[in-house]
């Protein structure tokens, strides 16, 4: 267990109980649910109802192949989602999926994906003058194997890559991606040349030819920052971005990071500011401004922890955080409430996308409309062709 530090602040239950998940449903009856604020009123309400999942047919938006067929975008395994703006941002791939480099994005309000730059698509390598002979082959040796390497495409872009939960909407920057260095991709300025902007190298020293997976990418209101934090192997656990000098800085120390290798995901609480993380294979709640880390209580489903690869949204309506994952052959839903420190099953109505794996962080909660985007897939590899489909839902307050 790690060691770490307590502290009753901000409406954080401070307990370290593990008792795992209970048996809640849909919300009701869970402890801490009378204590929450009357929400806000919504600024954008579906036509379709609150509490249910919704399979979209979206409309063919505009794309750049003009040979793409349907409205769903091309599946990216190994690729996550987020969201901002009114829209979910989709990229990456890489390592026997999606070769291109391109933005997808699916727009809540006219229920339509479409695709935001053009595809820049690593099996083209040999003909990327700008490149070195020993540079191709790492691109394509590095897509082969699933690692990485820190090229760039004949657009000074980031080549497709495993994305994870390594991407996060950060307002006046836009969608920001921590692939060896940080990116910013300003939706505003469309494919122009410009509208990628390369902010610094990522703050820490991974080999990444085995260490993919093992950090993610959150924007932290309170910093107005983006923060990542590590998996495993240092002893620094989360840094910040500091957009005015341009470097990063340790935000979090408390801990061994051992050496549990996973994926990392977290979803922020803005009732207390803290962060609620999973990391090495195991769940805390951190705090980027105090440098603060809480032990938690771990998901138990049948009496075993629940661990990566899964989603994680945090959900306002609720003052929870919202965790989706296959288990069982089933797609399942559970609740976080951190007053109580207890996780609660939960359910949605309609029949929703049972057998979809929900790996990489693919359901995304857009803070403009309120509305929840999940892209599913029963099988988790990728074929030529194949699309994932669009499911959404949204809360009643």
């Amino acid at each position: 267990m790690l060691p770490v530090l307590f502290l009753a602040a901000c409406g954080e239950n401070s307990g370290n109980d593990d008792s795992g998940a209970s048996g809640d449903r849909n919300g009701a009856g869970n402890p801490g649910q009378e204590e929450q604020e009357e929400a806000e009123p919504r600024a954008y309400t579906p036509e379709w109802p609150a509490d249910t999942w919704v399979r979209q047919d979206p409309a063919v938006g505009e794309r750049f192949n003009e040979d793409d067929a349907g409205g769903e975008p091309e599946y990216r395994p190994y690729a996550g989602v987020t969201a901002g703006d009114g829209r979910v941002y989709y990229w990456g791939g890489g390592h026997k999926t999606h070769d291109g480099n391109d933005i997808d994005a699916y727009d809540i309000r006219d229920n339509e994906w479409v695709q935001l730059t053009e595809e820049e698509d690593w099996t083209d390598v040999d003909d990327w003058d700008h490149l070195t002979a020993q540079e191709k082959q790492d691109i394509k040796d590095s897509n082969n194997a699933g690692w990485e390497v820190d090229l760039l495409s004949p657009r000074g872009r980031p080549v497709t890559k495993h994305s994870y939960a390594q991407m996060a909407w950060w307002p006046g920057h836009g969608y920001c991606l921590l692939k060896q260095r940080l990116w910013c991709y300003d939706p505003a300025m469309g494919d122009s040349d410009g509208a990628w902007q390369d902010l610094a190298e990522d703050p820490f020293p991974f080999d990444n030819t085995g260490q993919i997976a093992i950090w993610n990418l959150t924007y932290d209101p309170g910093l107005d920052t983006v923060v990542t934090v590590a998996g495993s192997g240092h002893n620094e656990r989360a840094w910040a971005f500091d957009a005015q000098t341009g470097t990063w800085r340790t935000v979090v120390t408390a801990g061994s990071t051992g050496d549990a290798y996973t994926e990392v995901h977290s979803a922020y609480n803005p009732e207390s500011g803290w962060h609620i993380v999973f990391a090495q294979n195991r769940w805390q709640r951190m705090n980027f401004g105090t440098g603060e880390v809480k032990e938690m209580a771990q998901l138990r489903h049948n009496g075993e922890r629940v661990g990566a690869s899964f989603s994680i949204e945090w959900a306002p309506e609720l003052g929870k955080a919202l965790v989706a994952k296959r288990l069982d052959g089933q797609l399942r839903m559970w609740t976080y409430d951190p007053r109580a420190n207890a996780w609660s099953e939960f359910e949605l109505a309609g029949d929703g996308p049972m057998n979809a794996h929900a790996k990489w962080d693919t359901l995304a909660r857009d803070p403009e409309t309120g509305v929840y985007v999940f892209l599913a897939k029963e099988d988790e590899n990728a074929e030529e062709g194949e699309t994932p489909e669009t499911w959404t839902f949204w809360l009643s307050k």
